[in-house]
């Protein structure tokens, strides 16, 4: 916290760590070179030898490239980035209404009416995962996704699932 200028309320712990901000508050860096990736972050925590936090409001565990972690929920040997020895929670939105999607959906329920499913540009969800069920009798509108014959679909069946996932670029059905 060398540079630290006018930021507050930071906690820094390791040598180097949280060296980068001048101006940024609320931010936590634990470890050898945990540090900030810009001056002015707010609320962003880097947890670990060399990690980086590029972005307010988050938080990254461990450093990226040679020095990549693994990390173990109820496990002591994680073998890959994220590993849980048993189940987790993801998000469940069960909804008749038209829905635009973000990072707080994961499985959306369609149950009746004739909704519409707006999907985030891909450029900004990259390698995020929705999961659509719908269980009306008629075809729901989607944001457009590629199938799995490389053909740009605009709907989800009736009766059916659908998983997609972004590139970054495009939205691929991947189920």
């Amino acid at each position: 916290m060398i540079a630290n200028t006018t930021g507050g309320n930071n906690t820094a712990s390791g040598y180097g760590a949280l060296f980068t901000n001048t101006t940024g508050s609320n931010n936590t860096a634990l470890g050898y070179g945990a540090d900030v990736s810009a001056t002015n972050l707010i609320n962003a925590t880097a947890i670990g030898y060399s990690a980086i936090v590029g972005a307010s409001n988050s938080m990254v565990l461990g450093a990226t490239g040679a020095n990549q972690v693994n990390v173990g929920v109820g496990t002591t040997t994680p073998n890959s980035y994220l590993e849980t020895a048993g189940s987790f929670g993801t998000a469940i939105t069960t909804t008749a209404a038209s829905i635009t999607l973000d990072n707080t959906h994961y499985t959306v329920i369609l149950t009746g009416g004739t909704p519409a499913v707006t999907l985030p540009a891909a450029n900004t969800a990259n390698r995020r995962t929705y999961r659509i069920i719908n269980e009306t009798a008629t075809p729901v509108v989607i944001s457009s996704y590629i199938n799995f014959t490389g053909v740009s679909m605009v709907a989800v069946p009736a009766s059916s699932k659908i998983e997609v996932q972004s590139n970054g670029t495009s939205w691929y059905q991947v189920n």
